[in-house]
């Protein structure tokens, strides 16, 4: 993605290509999550993420050992902080969903709820 005027909406290219970066910088770290991720997909407002464990070498039990939370919070991460990109990206994702290549539901969560939990006010120390 290029540098954006944060003034105009993401079109959707914005935001596919935000969750591929942040996933080919942890796949760079060898994150078997991110390894795993075959898609990233945006429609009405829906980012879908779509992991093959198989792809990354493993099964849905080791992923969930990397991942033992919730898959659509781990998924939400690139739109989950504060930061001005991530709030401009907010402002048309609302819900991501995680599925397996076969399409079944693996975690969802609003994009609200996921942000929340990182803002300052919410974060104990």
């Amino acid at each position: 993605m290029t540098d954006k005027n944060f003034d105009t909406p993401p079109m959707p290219q914005d935001v596919t290509d935000h969750f591929w970066e942040y996933f080919s910088r942890l796949k760079e770290k060898n994150n078997q999550f991110a390894r795993a991720v075959t898609s990233v997909d945006f429609v009405d407002g829906t980012v879908t993420v779509v992991i093959d464990p198989q792809s990354a070498g493993a099964t849905r039990e080791a992923l969930y050992g990397v991942l033992p939370g919730s898959w659509g919070q781990g998924a939400a991460t690139p739109v989950s902080f504060w930061n001005e990109k991530e709030i401009w990206l907010r402002t048309v994702v609302h819900f991501v969903r995680v599925e397996d290549v076969n399409g079944t539901h693996l975690g969802s969560g609003s994009t609200e709820q996921f942000a929340a939990s990182n803002h300052v006010d919410n974060i104990r120390g």
